[in-house]
């Protein structure tokens, strides 16, 4: 069993013998343990960290797919701007059952947040710089972990992609009352296919790896 001991909230790990990347992941998910044991989270938070720990030390990511990676975000940040303030969410929740019901706005925040940040999701997350420290928690029952009484706490680039392009039927409404349904519709259509374009990518990645490890 790898050793571990922890000194003033630190992790001291020995993995000799082991590949390159295979002390980085281990030792990125050694010290979030560590961490885990001095400040306990929610387990959900614990596993959300490691998936994104492993995401981050994945070898033969190339640049080009970094830099689309980088886009989608930028394209999250237009995405949420362009929405703007909308009513359909704020009220939402009013009056529905736990969790969704914590807050009044948020319904579709209330979802698990494993079923929210996938491991595609997480991976992409993860491409375009986003790393634990990015990510601030606020358990409160609410389903997901980072949804608070006034939305979502996470800045929109490091929002997976299902939160930020879902449109539900309220939200629809107010949209095209406003006059801007069509114009977020396509917006969200082209976030969906760029994160859809780097998720290939990143398949494609992984089934070469994996070909050349049965070499």
């Amino acid at each position: 069993m790898t050793p571990l001991s922890c000194r003033a909230g630190r992790a001291s790990i020995s993995l000799a013998g082991a590949p390159p990347h295979e002390n980085l992941y281990h030792e990125l998910v050694w010290r979030d343990l560590a961490r885990q044991l001095i400040r306990p989270g929610p387990p959900e938070w614990a596993a959300l960290r490691r998936e994104l720990a492993r995401a981050r030390a994945a070898r033969g990511v190339s640049a080009t797919e970094r830099a689309l990676a980088r886009e989608l975000a930028v394209l999250r940040e237009q995405a949420v701007r362009a929405f703007g303030a909308l009513e359909a969410c704020a009220v939402c929740a009013r009056g529905r059952p736990l969790p969704n019901g914590r807050f009044e706005g948020g319904f579709c925040c209330g979802a698990p947040t494993e079923e929210l940040f996938t491991e595609e999701e997480v991976a992409i997350l993860a491409l375009g710089g986003t790393t634990a420290r990015d990510l601030r928690p606020r358990p409160a029952l609410a389903g997901c972990l980072f949804r608070g009484p006034t939305g979502c706490v996470l800045a929109p680039r490091h929002r997976p992609v299902v939160c930020i392009a879902h449109i539900c039927r309220d939200l629809e409404h107010e949209l095209a009352l406003r006059g801007d349904l069509e114009a977020l519709e396509a917006r969200c259509a082209e976030l969906r296919r760029r994160f859809d374009a780097l998720v290939e990518r990143r398949r494609k990645r992984l089934d070469a790896r994996w070909l050349e490890e049965l070499r």
